[in-house]
């Protein structure tokens, strides 16, 4: 009678294979909480010691492994070994004829690698946009500026940009549109902002309608001093408009902008 020595588990549920899924899917959820898996934001930012880990520990390791074995090594297969700076296309052959089988298998999957996969690349996988969402804490200015502060906030650039943006074709400024304009929201806390991010938010939307006429404008005062007067027929007037000097009267113009100033009349 024989005796079976193995149990009734299968190989694919045995104790290695067990925790060797436990760890890819610790990785996976790492992976997909954090955006990758990266130790730095780029390879310039890796540390010293992942740095010494990958490019110089292995050959260490390598050389003194050869030169312990029971009837040692060479110089030229053990200190003298120079796989990094051999054409990675031979790398696989040298490391089977010397018998150095993590090197012939990691040469092995660089060959794949640049040969196969990377020319294959563009045939065998396919490119998207992937969404990504997440919650982030906003936080908005709900405070206005007082309004006797406006004298010197609002001046002559704000008809100079309305020109820009109705006739020019000048894009809006931010958190506003063509018949509203929005409360500014931002991150609370400092991120880096991609021009592929779209950040959605609750907010408040301000809106007016505005009837428009023109003024009555009437000169005053001689020729060598004359000034300009504007009445908007309803009670809201300026006076004493002086234009530019300049010589031969070519540009005899002055701008102003009378902001609101405590009267819904005011213009």
């Amino acid at each position: 009678m024989l005796e079976h020595k193995h149990g009734w588990k299968p190989v694919t549920l045995s104790a290695p294979v067990l925790v060797l899924v436990a760890i890819i899917e610790i990785l996976a959820q790492q992976s997909q909480r954090e955006g990758g898996l990266a130790l730095s934001p780029s390879a310039d930012d890796l540390p010293t010691y992942v740095t010494f880990g990958y490019l110089f520990l292995p050959t260490i390791i390598a050389a003194w492994f050869e030169m312990s074995k029971d009837e040692g090594a060479t110089a030229k297969n053990s200190i003298l070994l120079a796989y990094p700076y051999d054409f990675v296309g031979t790398v696989p052959i040298k490391a089977a004829r010397r018998r150095h089988w993590p090197t012939f298998l990691a040469g092995t999957v660089m060959v794949i690698i640049f040969w196969l996969i990377t020319p294959l690349q563009s045939a065998i996988m396919g490119t998207g946009i992937v969404s990504v969402k997440r919650d982030m804490a906003f936080s908005t200015n709900t405070q206005f500026e007082p309004i006797v502060e406006h004298e010197y906030l609002l001046d002559q650039s704000v008809l100079n940009e309305g020109y820009a943006i109705t006739w020019l074709n000048q894009p809006l400024p931010p958190f506003t549109a063509p018949d509203y304009t929005v409360l500014p929201f931002y991150p609370s806390r400092n991120i880096s902002l991609t021009n592929a991010a779209n950040w959605t938010g609750i907010t408040t939307k301000y809106s007016t309608a505005l009837n428009c006429w023109p003024a009555q404008a009437a000169q005053q005062g001689p020729a060598s001093r004359r000034t300009f007067y504007f009445d908007n027929g309803r009670g809201c007037n300026v006076s004493d408009i002086v234009p530019h000097p300049s010589s031969g009267g070519a540009t005899p113009f002055k701008m102003l902008y009378f902001g609101y100033q405590g009267s819904p009349r005011g213009f």
